[in-house]
């Protein structure tokens, strides 16, 4: 058998106690000092159940281990924590210690570490040939070049969504950069424009003077319509509706894009002695 000094144990079992394997098992800890220490010191004996129940665990010494079996369930756990071991933290230590299965005698076994270094090293070794070194610049330039086209489609897209959804497109058609005719904004003017038996002359003539005034705007191409139907290609829709009696006339003037029905702008005017009313909307929607 090979010798191993006890100093070289205890230093061993000092590792061990203080690893992460160990670190919360303050059981496993005094399970593992007592039979190591029993053992080295020549104490079979100790190295029975009943001895490590009452000496290790505290047990009484009524202690049967037919009925607790604390003994057996802890060298089981034991087994477990010291091969977690020395597969991790204590893989380089050159004292392995071990208990059997069926005993409770620890044995004491010295590592090839560094062998077993130059095998790990070996075994992580990595060779790669020239034909896979050109197979994976082949596999790169084509991620690359996939890289490119979806940047390039994204590119497209944003340019599209920006010319048609922009500011500028959002904003009162007033205010929308236009370079040619192609680019005139259509606006439809609908509520308010039906001549109806209770139907007030003012509304009828502010309606008339209202949709006057933008067709006089050369960016503009007013469509009329009537009742609620209007024209779906229509890039922005006022909706204008009457509200009051005789004596209180109020107008509601909303600007809808009609791209998106997205509500762009609304106001109410009071019509009461304003003779300028039809100015000041035509203002605030260009604004």
């Amino acid at each position: 058998m090979e010798h191993i000094s006890r100093d070289e144990i205890m230093k061993s079992l000092d590792r061990i106690l203080a690893s992460d394997e160990f670190s919360s098992s303050p059981n496993l800890k005094k399970f593992l000092s007592y039979i190591i220490e029993q053992k080295l010191d020549g104490n079979e004996a100790g190295l029975k159940a009943y001895s490590i129940a009452i000496d290790a665990f505290g047990r009484s010494e009524d202690f049967d281990s037919q009925i607790d079996p604390i003994v057996r369930v802890q060298a089981g756990r034991l087994r477990k924590d010291l091969q977690d071991y020395y597969e991790g933290s204590g893989a380089h230590d050159p004292i392995r210690i071990e208990v059997p299965r069926g005993s409770y005698k620890p044995e004491f076994h010295r590592q090839d570490v560094h062998s077993e270094g130059a095998e790990s090293t070996a075994s992580t070794q990595i060779i790669v040939s020239p034909s896979e070194i050109k197979s994976n610049l082949r596999t790169a330039k084509f991620v690359i070049a996939g890289l490119i086209g979806v940047f390039a489609i994204i590119l497209c897209v944003e340019i599209v969504r920006h010319h048609y959804f922009s500011s500028e497109y959002t904003k009162s058609p007033f205010s929308a950069k236009r370079t040619d005719a192609s680019n005139t904004i259509s606006v439809v003017i609908h509520g308010g424009l039906e001549v109806e038996d209770d139907t007030d002359s003012s509304d009828i003539q502010f309606a008339q003077e209202f949709r006057q005034a933008l067709s006089r705007n050369p960016s503009l191409s007013v469509v009329l319509t009537e009742g609620h139907e209007f024209s779906p290609a229509s890039d922005f829709i006022i909706e204008q509706s009457f509200l009051g009696g005789q004596s209180n006339r109020i107008v509601s003037l909303e600007l809808i894009n009609g791209r998106t029905n997205e509500l762009v702008w609304g106001n109410t005017y009071d019509r009461t002695d304003n003779p300028e009313l039809v100015a000041q909307a035509i203002r605030d929607i260009s604004s």
